[in-house]
């Protein structure tokens, strides 16, 4: 059986909830979770603290960089405790946030065997989304987004180029009825296909 933990995340504002869904649907199991995918337990209990320690729970205003973050102790330990007490029995397993990105190297070091799906959308439109989306409120104009999607992209650039367990999925596609690319990233992660 593969217990490998998929990471979806990505840029706020890309598909990374529908993504999830999609992800969710196929039986990988998520724990406690909201209705935007998120498990709970391990954003009340680790991201959300972690986040709030640096600075912005949101990581609107300031986007780390996962060069200088400090540890979070007894990361692996913790979550897998979590789910397991959540009813996680074995299986492919996953956690949804768009901060998994920017611990990346955190999460690495805890799961080396993590699948990464990374939800991508043209900067264009996560800049006009921000723009409508009432709790994205760091920024009052498209420049102040787009500075701001470039250092989420300028991150997510960095890990491509050193983790080979990246599978990128621009969600678009299958948000208009088109499966193919979904049904790809399915069968990469030895999912069913839709």
């Amino acid at each position: 059986m593969n217990n490998t933990p998929i990471f979806i995340t990505g840029i706020p504002r890309s598909g990374i909830s529908i993504t999830a869904g999609m992800i969710d649907a196929n039986d990988v199991f998520g724990g406690n979770i909201n209705n935007r995918y998120s498990n709970k337990q391990i954003t009340e209990e680790i991201l959300d603290p972690y986040f709030v320690m640096l600075g912005d729970i949101t990581c609107q205003s300031n986007v780390p960089f996962s060069d200088d973050l400090p540890e979070i102790f007894g990361l692996r330990d913790r979550v897998l405790d979590f789910i397991e007490k959540q009813g996680y029995m074995g299986g492919r397993w996953y956690i949804k946030d768009a901060r998994l990105i920017l611990i990346h190297s955190i999460l690495d070091e805890a799961f080396p065997e993590a699948d990464w799906l990374i939800v991508k959308r043209d900067k264009s439109e996560i800049t006009q989304s921000c723009m409508k989306t009432n709790y994205m409120n760091a920024y009052k104009d498209i420049k102040g987004w787009s500075n701001w999607v470039d250092k989420w992209n300028k991150i997510i650039t960095g890990i491509e180029s050193v983790n080979f367990n990246i599978i990128e999925v621009f969600p678009t596609a299958f948000i208009d009825g088109d499966y193919t690319e979904i049904n790809n990233v399915l069968k990469e992660l030895e999912l069913k296909e839709y």
